[in-house]
């Protein structure tokens, strides 16, 4: 069995796997023994995100436009790795009758019907969320749902097994239930950090979309794939950042 006790290089693998940051190889290659890294990775792009959303803002953006190149940016700089899954996950679901159909659609790199309305409604809900913040709030709540968000990627991992047996998710590996739940744990003590006790009761908001997620994928194609966490990922974010809003204000 592979070795997954955390390391420091599980770190740089995270940000390789999830990022489309031009940065070296490393001594690891990302794989399952990563996942617990997923947060950290999360917590940075949200932060990072959330100053450019301050910086918009107090140069005097529109805030339809702060909100709307924040999203931008998050997307420029993960390769629309999330966007892309939540489209195929929405097509495979919504047209396919059986595992085999299913498979098959989220496979093909064509967007259809289910897949742009999943986008469109998913990126309202985020721009929505990005523009009713200000100040610092930018940063600590793109913060803690980005890292959540992709916390319950891992999650969802170690919960369901690989429903093909190639693609990206089927590469990566299973995690351990170590490194899924130090990930979980990571992004729920980040959440709280950032946010406060109110932080708890936002990763359990955050946690429904990908419960939902987690049964739909288990009914309809006995497991998860690489679309489906995607799909987690981005439901979970869109939610994380309505409640967000309804939590603070």
């Amino acid at each position: 069995m592979t070795d997954q006790r955390p390391s420091p290089a599980d770190i740089s693998a995270a940000f390789r796997f999830l990022t489309r940051l031009p940065l070296p190889d490393g001594e690891k290659a990302p794989s399952a023994s990563s996942v617990w890294a997923f947060p950290i990775v999360g917590m940075v792009l949200g932060a990072s995100a959330g100053l450019l959303a301050w910086f918009l803002a107090w140069i005097g953006v529109p805030r339809l436009g702060v909100g709307a190149l924040t999203i931008g940016y998050l997307v420029l700089i993960t390769g629309a790795l999330h966007e892309d899954g939540l489209a195929d996950c929405a097509d495979g679901f919504g047209g396919g009758k059986d595992k085999a159909g299913i498979l098959a659609i989220m496979r093909d790199s064509s967007i259809g019907t289910y897949g742009a309305l999943a986008l469109m409604i998913v990126i309202y809900l985020r721009i929505t969320g990005v523009v009713s913040f200000g100040g610092w709030n930018f940063v600590l709540q793109l913060a803690a749902v980005g890292g959540m968000s992709r916390a319950l990627m891992g999650g969802l991992m170690f919960a369901l097994p690989n429903a093909r047996s190639d693609g990206a998710s089927a590469g990566f590996g299973k995690p351990s239930a170590a490194s899924a739940g130090l990930g979980l744990a990571i992004g729920l003590v980040g959440a709280i950090a950032m946010t406060g006790i109110s932080g708890a009761l936002l990763v359990g908001i955050m946690a429904l979309p990908a419960l939902g997620l987690m049964m739909l994928a288990k009914a309809k194609i006995g497991g998860q794939t690489g679309d489906v966490l995607g799909a987690t990922q981005q439901s979970a974010e869109a939610i994380g950042l309505m409640a967000a809003v309804a939590l603070l204000y």
